[in-house]
């Protein structure tokens, strides 16, 4: 039960994903969650979040959590979280303040709950929420970012957002889709065929929590190569040999 949060806000994407970095360097967060520009538009109403108005179109922060056994050690964690970001000399655009008061910090994290339900509740009719999710090394998580925004405007995208676990370079994707014109079936796979080479040029994973499932698995010979996908072919012909087992 001793925890605490600091919602920081960077002038730049390469800024917080530089932060990133250096707190997974030096191992002293126990989460660190990252909201692009489009995230913080979505939560900038919410209780104890209207400071996010305003902000310029470049913002993204990193929403960060410390633990500890003690109460102690939860504050030398926050002491070392601080030290770290200040020493890198990265800009932030609030000051690095970690809160335990338990109805900040469940706003903060509220707030991050909030993110894929709350595009759910504005999306129009006839349309479903989708969730992409992906990987990508966190030197990369910067290109990612910008990759993902370029992506929304190139396909029309206007509700997408990413977010997502910075520590491990995982983000997802939330957006709503319609699937009753086949312009917009098209755009869809056109747009799920430009993030999946996108990803892959990234050197990162087309799935880091989720499944494959139907839309990324005619892109797993795309991240795997040739040879691996061959190997997994034969495993499962081994343990399914009556392709019984997801059959599609």
């Amino acid at each position: 039960h001793n925890k605490g949060s600091a919602f920081i806000i960077f002038p730049t994407v390469e800024d917080a994903s530089n932060a990133t970095w250096e707190l997974r360097k030096a191992k002293c967060t126990d989460a660190v969650e990252l909201f692009d520009r489009r995230s913080l538009y979505t939560c900038e109403n919410m209780e104890h979040m209207h400071h996010l108005r305003g902000l310029p179109e470049t913002a993204t922060a990193l929403l960060i959590e410390c633990r500890g056994a003690t109460k102690e050690e939860m504050e030398a964690r926050f002491q070392e979280s601080t030290k770290t970001l200040v020493e890198s000399g990265i800009m932030t655009m609030n000051d690095i303040e970690f809160y335990t008061d338990p109805a900040k910090c469940t706003a903060f994290w509220d707030a991050r709950r909030a993110l894929i339900p709350m595009v759910g509740a504005v999306r129009e009719a006839g349309t479903s929420v989708l969730l992409e999710d992906v990987a990508v090394p966190v030197q990369n998580l910067a290109k990612l970012c910008n990759g993902i925004n370029d992506m929304f405007v190139k396909f029309g995208y206007d509700d997408g957002s990413a977010f997502g676990h910075a520590l491990e370079g995982n983000l997802h994707l939330v957006f709503t889709q319609g699937f009753e014109t086949e312009k917009e079936v098209k755009r869809y796979s056109d747009m799920m065929d430009y993030l999946c080479h996108m990803v892959v040029d990234l050197e990162g994973s087309l799935k880091a929590e989720h499944g494959t499932g139907r839309n990324v698995a005619p892109y797993v010979e795309l991240e795997w190569g040739s040879k691996a996908t061959e190997i997994m072919w034969e495993l499962k012909s081994l343990f399914d040999p009556q392709n019984l087992l997801n059959p599609g």
